[in-house]
């Protein structure tokens, strides 16, 4: 550590007489003895940089499901789509069928119940799951997927997606690495295992909620494929009795609207999850998804391979429609997205095409920040009348903005990705002071030493002595230093310290 300081110093020493730091050095302050050795500590200007953000773009992407009656979907023509926002006409936009288009964007979390009575069902699911990857690629599909499990509480979260893609050799080894996730999914049984033990009902509500916060790409189609063959735990109602937190039902809808996920319920036939609870639509209403009866499921009348293949058709049917706020006038990409005031219409004379779902996902769904034009600069007071500001390295005028309270206000925001630098002084302008240990031999003796701090001798504590773990000195000018104006730092504009 000595060494890294002895260096440093060195360096310090060598940026000084080249002119860069302004502190200048008279003799060797490390790794020589010397008895006469002198160092000039300025006032000097404290610098902040800046940036401005590289893009404020508020672009909207929605999904819309549409169903045709004799047409090929591959086919809708721009001109059937009649898209307003806030009343206002949207005429440029881009429409591609994610069928066609040359990555398709599926990702899908597969949020699973591992408590004991599911052992049969994820026994089946491994070799179900592991084939949809292989098939799914066959057909050149490229999906991300990812595995939650929970009983009363959420075991595993969905932290990551596994990448199944078709073109990319090497996403094969994130494909083994998800088959040999799911190949180690097993149902816990008994007291200390089960996480539902002893309750009944499990906490999938919960398991939606953490997994709608899952690191989903904003553009995927976003598929949630959820298992359970039991009720669920949710607040006030049923909360369980393990005391372990519940949602209420409102939160869950929450976020099901904020991540516009869609749900493939794989369920009992209760409230909550097949029809209205608490004056809510379904988990499956309200995501636009899709019901199966976990009964069904396990005695063979549905199977999770026609599940699976669901979720394709359902890409197959799918457009992305994408425009930029910004680009209109009329609207304010700083407000807050209000999706109510989004309306999409199909124009199909023959009626053949219909929308079934539409999902809608903002980059700024608060509303697209303002150009910044303020800043901190520091949490103590500055001298406002000192400070100089440079946007992408030409100096603003004084007329060109305004210092309150520390604070830095441009009249006129930079531009897209501009840089900002910014000089001033502290108020206290002892805080200019920049000053550092000098370093010197451990044959020094300090108390021989004789210091004067701008031709002044020091006064004792206003200097510390200090040996390292090599017995070297250094001297250190303590800020109680500048406390008073003892050293008349402002008459030199900063400290000369001699030491003999």
């Amino acid at each position: 550590m000595k060494n890294i300081i002895v260096h440093l110093s060195q360096l310090l020493v060598a940026l000084s007489l080249s002119g860069c730091t302004g502190v200048e050095f008279q003799g060797i302050l490390a790794g020589q003895y010397q008895l006469e050795t002198n160092a000039f500590f300025p006032m000097q200007t404290s610098e902040i940089n800046f940036k401005q953000v590289s893009s404020f773009k508020n672009q909207m992407s929605l999904q819309l499901n549409l169903t045709q009656i004799g047409q090929d979907l591959s086919n809708i023509d721009r001109s059937m789509i009649q898209l307003t926002h806030q009343n206002v006409s949207i005429n440029n936009f881009t429409l591609e069928n994610t069928s066609v288009q040359k990555d398709n964007i599926i990702d899908i979390a597969f949020v699973i119940d591992v408590t004991g009575t599911m052992s049969t069902f994820i026994e089946d699911a491994k070799a179900r799951i592991i084939n949809f990857i292989q098939t799914s690629m066959n057909k050149g599909i490229r999906t991300r997927m990812c595995i939650s499990t929970f009983g009363d509480y959420t075991v595993k979260k969905c932290d990551r997606f596994f990448d199944n893609d078709p073109a990319n050799k090497d996403s094969i080894s994130q494909t083994q690495e998800l088959i040999s996730l799911i190949t180690s999914l097993r149902a816990f049984k008994g007291k200390g295992q089960d996480p539902g033990w002893p309750e009944y009902d499990e906490n999938p509500m919960q398991a939606i909620i953490d997994v709608a916060k899952a690191p989903f790409r904003p553009e995927a189609q976003k598929f949630v494929i959820m298992v359970t063959d039991a009720g669920f735990l949710y607040s006030p109602q049923n909360p369980g009795t393990l005391g372990i937190k519940a949602p209420n039902l409102n939160a869950v809808a929450q976020a099901i609207r904020d991540s516009q996920i869609t749900i493939f319920g794989i369920t009992p036939f209760l409230p909550g999850y097949t029809s209205e609870l608490n004056g809510l639509p379904s988990i499956i209403a309200q995501s636009r998804g899709e019901h199966y009866l976990f009964a069904s499921v396990i005695n063979g009348e549905v199977t999770l391979n026609q599940i699976l293949d669901r979720v394709l058709d359902r890409v197959r049917s799918t457009y992305i429609l994408t425009y930029n706020i910004d680009d209109y006038p009329q609207l304010n990409p700083s407000s807050p997205v209000d999706y109510k005031q989004i309306e999409v219409k199909i124009n199909d004379p023959k009626a053949e095409v219909k929308l079934e779902d539409l999902k809608m996902q903002a980059s700024f769904p608060n509303g697209r920040p303002e150009f910044i034009q303020n800043w901190n600069l520091s949490n103590e007071s500055i001298n406002s009348s000192s400070v100089k500001v440079w946007v992408n390295q030409k100096p603003l005028n004084k007329d060109q903005f305004e210092i309150k309270s520390s604070n830095l206000r441009l009249k006129q925001p930079p531009a897209l990705g501009a840089n900002i630098l910014v000089k001033y002084l502290y108020e206290d302008k002892n805080k200019n002071i920049r000053s550092f240990p000098i370093f010197l031999n451990r044959a020094v003796v300090a108390e021989e030493l004789m210091i004067t701090i701008n031709g002044i001798q020091a006064r004792t504590g206003d200097v510390n002595f200090e040996r390292d773990l090599n017995q070297d000195l250094s001297i250190m000018i303590l800020p109680q230093a500048l406390q008073d104006d003892h050293y008349q730092v402002e008459k030199f504009q900063g400290l000369y310290v001699d030491i003999k």
